[in-house]
């Protein structure tokens, strides 16, 4: 539900605009966000001395990004399509940040001319690089909402960095308050940090992840230079159209313009980049190298992946890609994926069947009859498993491209779905690796097929004390010694320990030890084990 907007009133001067600011109600995030917004309104609608209105939006920075950052803990994380709720709180954090860059637009053309040269640069240059700051605030935000990034905002991007060019101040340093007192950046390293976010293939990163290359991203910028095109040098692995609405792009012949299209200079980057790498290896911890409380194996993996795009260099798929079509049928949940897997519901083992006590209680009295003159009825449960219909984009050999334009199952960044392809007979389990909502709400997903044909199988381990839970459904991947994969277990999540004993059950029970983790998804975790003798 919109929210009514109240009517625009004038704020004066300084002193009324403070007023305002100082009485904002933090500890409510959802009221401040409300008070903030309307604040910003009234100063686009009657803008007071371009000074006071400059200096009320710095005040305002710092309230603004704390109430922005706790709304978009509603939806960060979450699944696909968001609750009405969740994509509320979406829509007002983009607001936001919206408001606040067209706020600044509006400063650069009421700046008054200065006789003081340096000074008038100065003034231009912050005016732009909040303005790429917050245009840069809406693409993040985008991306960790998961969400297709609206039309004409990168051309808006482009703008201000190109007018920043024009008066010859993309390098003019500037301080930013958000980043710490000290802390000095430009509009040359502002834009470049969405360019590298854009690069990072951000539909495919956590929540967490995004947040921490966005840091990195942040601060690494201003180790990267944005040149006019080199005629001579040949032609660039990617490209900046300003005039494009896009990020970096593989150039083609109709867009070098030299007038209109720059490329990067990443050395110093993908420098720093190994040398932070080269650092882990010799134990020095991410604290320390300024990469945030992280574990370093995370944090090696995470550069890692990192390395070839902010080097500008082009990863090779490892399979080819076909397009296709046809439909796939999806499930989640790991009690319909046992059930479309198996072909049946999931019970618990005879042998290992745990009764309620209001079971038991009726059993001791009647045997499995409400009445014990009555026949014996054994009662079929309601089985009420839905699947979805996904239309199949393309596919390699390890997994599928997926679009879905109807509503259905909620989808999850990392989830585990059992899926069979529009070309096959049987159900396979595979991860979310990217996952994106486009503008007209339609689904796109990714997915990694996982090795091998799971079979419907139940685990068991021991709690604390000794006590032994019930049977619950897992998966079983067999070996594929093609391409070195030794068979392994799908668990609930945390579930795995080293050495964990467990007990499985296929036809009869099995004592099995946990080894090593491979992979770990938002609601599972895949494991190898080796039998006990």
């Amino acid at each position: 539900m919109d929210r009514q907007q109240p009517e625009p009133f004038a704020i004066a001067d300084f002193d009324t605009g403070m007023q305002i600011i100082s009485h904002l109600p933090l500890a409510n995030p959802a009221a401040a966000e409300i008070e903030i917004d309307a604040f910003l309104d009234c100063l686009y609608a009657r803008p007071p001395a371009v000074q006071d209105y400059f200096t009320l939006l710095e005040q305002t920075r710092v309230p603004l990004a704390y109430v922005e950052e706790e709304l978009s803990r509603r939806y960060q994380g979450r699944a696909l399509p968001l609750g009405s709720l969740e994509e509320q709180a979406f829509v007002n954090v983009v607001e936001g940040w919206n408001k606040m860059g067209r706020a600044y637009a509006q400063i650069v053309g009421l700046l008054p001319p200065e006789d003081d040269e340096p000074v008038r640069l100065r003034n231009i240059a912050t005016v732009l690089q909040r303005c790429l700051h917050y245009y840069g605030r809406v693409i993040h935000e985008h991306y960790s909402a998961r969400r297709e990034l609206p039309e004409g905002l990168w051309t808006e991007l482009h703008g201000y960095y190109a007018t920043a060019e024009e008066w010859k101040v993309t390098e003019l340093p500037i301080g930013d308050l958000l980043e710490g007192e000290e802390y000095t950046t430009h509009c040359m390293a502002t834009y470049v940090t969405a360019l590298l976010l854009d690069v990072a293939n951000p539909y495919s990163l956590s929540t967490h992840d995004l947040a921490l290359v966005r840091r990195w991203a942040c601060h690494w910028a201003p180790l990267v230079q944005i040149q006019a095109l080199d005629s001579g040098s040949g032609t660039p692995p990617y490209v900046i159209n300003l005039l494009g609405d896009c990020g970096l792009q593989i150039p083609s012949k109709l867009e070098l313009d030299p007038e209109n299209v720059r490329q990067l200079d990443t050395i110093r980057l993908a420098t720093q980049v190994q040398h932070m790498r080269l650092q882990l290896k010799q134990k020095i911890s991410p604290t320390q190298l300024g990469l945030g409380q992280e574990k370093p194996g995370h944090v090696n993996r995470l550069l890692e992946r990192l390395s070839r795009p902010w080097a500008q260099e082009c990863v090779a798929r490892k399979f080819r890609r076909f397009e296709a079509s046809g439909h796939a049928q999806v499930c989640v949940g790991v009690d319909a994926m046992h059930y479309f897997i198996t072909g049946r519901e999931f019970t618990q083992p005879d042998t290992a069947r745990v009764y309620t006590r209001n079971e038991f209680n009726r059993i001791a009295t009647f045997g499995q009859r409400i009445d014990p003159v009555e026949t014996l009825k054994i009662r079929e449960s309601q089985i009420d498993f839905q699947s979805d219909h996904w239309e199949v984009v393309n596919h390699s050999a390890n997994g599928f491209r997926l679009s879905r334009s109807v509503a259905g199952t909620r989808m999850a960044f990392s989830q585990l779905l059992a899926l069979c392809p529009h070309d096959g007979e049987h159900f396979l389990l595979a991860q979310i690796c990217w996952l994106m909502q486009e503008a007209d709400e339609a689904l796109i997903v990714g997915i990694a097929v996982l090795p091998g044909v799971p079979q419907g199988i139940a685990c068991r381990v021991t709690a604390p004390g000794g006590k032994l839970e019930p049977y619950r459904p897992c998966f079983e991947l067999p070996a594929v010694p093609a391409i070195d994969e030794k068979a392994s277990l799908i668990v609930a999540p945390g579930t795995y320990r080293p050495d964990r004993p467990a007990t499985l059950h296929r036809d009869k029970p099995c004592e099995i030890r946990f080894h090593k983790l491979l992979q770990r998804g938002v609601d599972f975790e895949r494991v190898t084990y080796s039998v006990d003798s």
